[in-house]
């Protein structure tokens, strides 16, 4: 187990995180060619994104289907960014500076 309860860092996981035999990669890029999609839904738009696909496939997909379990507003969850430091933050920039390009995602925003 690695995360806050077990004891475990953001940067130990950085640095002990392998990739299982399994699978292929670890970033979008490693697994989807975006160019051969019409289209990707992303999380932070999770609803209209889900509304869009279920128009059309014409078939509805409920929005609450794999919702994360955790309330997001839970008074003793700290935002992201305070489980970065700068090594932290220069190590998923690196690792995942195609995603990061591809989506337009910025630290903290």
């Amino acid at each position: 187990m690695i995360g806050e309860k077990a004891g475990k860092t953001l940067k130990y996981f950085l640095e002990h995180y392998k990739t299982p035999k399994y699978e292929y990669g670890e970033t979008f890029h490693d697994y989807f060619d975006p160019k051969q999609m019409d289209f990707i839904g992303r999380f932070e738009n999770r609803k209209n994104d889900l509304n869009y696909i279920s128009k059309k496939i014409g078939s509805d997909i409920d929005p609450k289907t794999h919702q994360n379990k955790v309330q997001m507003n839970d008074k003793n969850k700290k935002h992201y960014t305070e489980y970065y430091d700068d090594e932290t933050r220069e190590i998923v920039a690196e690792r995942y500076a195609k995603d990061i390009e591809y989506f337009g995602y910025e630290f903290g925003g």
